[in-house]
């Protein structure tokens, strides 16, 4: 029988590699624009938001809600570009994404600001200074920003306007009207019957689906405790007014 000698354990700090540029794109290649509506509206609810906005415009996606601001847990999972749970807290009791969903966004534009309680996060798809037109994302340090809300969350996405490659798939190109429309569109016919099967938060069902609005492409959706979502479709050419609660 061999001599079988069993090599001795190493020492020092082993070291962890990943390919995160990697490991988004793939979570964004399941996702279709109209995942975006979802995630951004989970996120909402999971906040305490009862009057949440949506507009989309051909310049940026904003998102802005009155719940509760962004607490110091909650700063510190927007600074991770991916997961949540074991560096940093993950979200408790939400039926959002965890770490994932905000970056939905990625499929509209390179950047992503989130502000709250007069601070702002920047995350970003070009986070590779040498590599500008390379697909890698990253985020900046939260940072005091005056003109963020002190109450609630606003989220904006200023629309790509320059394909974005992504190493052995295809590049994230800049969305167009079409995209957009049908962005709104998913989110007047797919996202209530997604959110009614949230079973796991019976108290975020919701009592009505989304509805077309009178004035323009706009849609309102209402949930249990008397909160509300509007979603609207603006641009250049058919903008239906200052979006507004009545």
């Amino acid at each position: 029988m061999a001599d079988i000698r069993i090599p001795p354990p190493r020492d020092g700090q082993p070291k962890v590699k990943a390919d995160i540029p990697a490991m988004v794109a793939e979570f964004l290649g399941e996702l279709t624009v109209g995942d975006i509506i979802v995630e951004l509206v989970q996120n909402e609810l999971d906040g305490g938001s009862r009057r949440t906005e949506i507009e989309i415009t051909d310049e940026a996606l904003i998102c802005t809600g009155n719940g509760e601001q962004i607490e110091p847990t909650g700063w510190d999972r927007l600074s991770f570009v991916i997961g949540a749970g074991t560096l940093v807290q993950a979200k408790v009791d939400g039926i959002g994404a965890k770490n994932h969903g905000i970056r939905a966004c990625f499929l509209l534009g390179d950047r992503i600001v989130v502000q709250s309680d007069k601070q702002r996060i920047d995350l970003t798809a070009r986070g590779q200074i040498d590599e500008p037109d390379a697909f890698f994302p990253a985020a900046w340090d939260p940072e005091p920003d005056p003109t963020a809300p002190k109450r609630g969350v606003r989220v904006t996405v200023p629309m790509r306007t320059e394909p974005l490659a992504i190493a052995g798939r295809n590049a994230l190109t800049p969305p167009t009207p079409a995209t957009l429309d049908e962005l709104f569109d998913s989110a007047v016919e797919a996202a209530p019957s997604r959110f009614l099967r949230l079973h796991a938060r019976p108290a975020m069902a919701l009592r009505a689906c989304f509805q077309k609005g009178q004035a323009g492409r706009q849609a309102d959706v209402h949930c249990a405790f008397d909160r509300q979502v509007r979603v609207v479709r603006t641009n250049l050419h058919a903008h239906c007014g200052e979006p507004g609660w009545t």
